[in-house]
């Protein structure tokens, strides 16, 4: 990662499994850290770095990004508990395929086919209030399963699913697109 890149571009190979990955302060990432024992337990990035505070717990092997208050998207929420609380990926993906745009603010977190999310944007017009999904989701017949943990994902009126949001419809977390009210 250069320090142009403000955090963009972020990879790890399948074969370090997250073990470890260090960048200097040159890199305008100066503390992503993680433990060979932890697993990718933690990752942290400074106030200064605008990636503030990425953490991935021991248990859930990458599984999850946080991200708090304390960023530049305070206000975008996927559960009502939590600024950005579970946003996933699958377990393969060893987190290869994290990136963040300098100019956009985290506009391009993606996720790998197998997650079905392999085309998760967010505008930089947006400030990133909204996720998008491209076309090929279909969002008003779309039913995501339960893994993908996406509920009230907000869409603006410039893509294929305009006024939609994933509300939940059972017990068993199953969400559908339905017509934002």
């Amino acid at each position: 990662m250069t320090a142009t890149d403000n955090c963009s571009c972020k990879r790890m190979s399948a074969t370090d499994n997250c073990s470890y990955k260090r960048m200097s302060a040159t890199d305008n990432c100066p503390h992503i850290r993680m433990s060979a024992t932890d697993n990718c337990s933690y990752k942290r990035m400074s106030a200064t770095d605008n990636c503030p505070h990425i953490r991935m717990p021991a248990t859930n092997n990458c599984s999850y990004i946080r991200m708090t208050a304390t960023d530049k998207c305070p206000n975008k929420r996927l559960l009502s508990t939590d600024n950005y609380p579970h946003i996933r990926m699958s377990a393969t993906d060893n987190y290869q395929h994290i990136r963040m745009s300098a100019t956009d603010n985290y506009t391009h977190i993606r996720m790998s086919a197998t997650d079905n999310y392999s085309h998760i944007r967010m505008s930089a017009t947006d400030n990133c209030l909204y996720v998008r999904m491209t076309a090929t989701y279909n969002c008003p017949n779309k039913h995501l399963l339960s893994t993908d943990n996406f509920p009230y994902i907000r869409m603006p009126y410039t893509d294929n699913c305009r006024t939609y949001v994933f509300k939940q419809l059972t017990t068993t977390r199953t969400y559908a697109c339905q017509q934002a009210t």
